[in-house]
């Protein structure tokens, strides 16, 4: 491996270290329905968004980000060795289409009806505000 290559894989190893991301796929809830809450916990302190959440805790989306950004704080926690998580802040979240599960159902005079229940993947993001400086 020649010199530049050498230090381009290290400064790569030393971004990801930083980066802590968890990646939820084929979930069962289409992607537009936990857009409506994504779009406002992004940029939020990690505890901010967590109350915000149990506030809708009977809502089925609440529930999937909130195993979603506990997952998260807990692979901070594995891959820094450190329990400071008031500096977590939510960088990013993405959520995008993961697949399409189609159903018939029969109706009358021998029609059929096609049934789409979509599938979501989530990409969430966080950063410790004083680790990345």
């Amino acid at each position: 491996m020649g010199k530049r290559k050498r230090l381009y894989s290290l400064y790569n190893k030393k971004k990801k270290k930083k980066k802590f991301i968890t990646l939820i796929k084929n979930l069962k809830i289409s992607p537009r329905k936990i857009r409506l809450l994504t779009d406002l916990l992004k940029g939020k302190k990690i505890f901010d968004s967590l109350n915000y959440l149990n506030n809708y805790k009977s809502y089925k989306k609440s529930k999937i980000l909130i195993n979603i950004i506990l997952s998260s704080i807990s692979n901070y926690k594995n891959k820094t060795g450190r329990n400071d998580i008031d500096n977590l802040y939510i960088k990013n979240i993405e959520v995008n289409s993961s697949g399409i599960i189609k159903k018939i159902k029969y109706v009358s005079q021998g029609r059929v009806n096609i049934i789409k229940k979509r599938l979501s993947l989530i990409k969430l993001e966080i950063i410790n505000k004083y680790l990345n400086n």
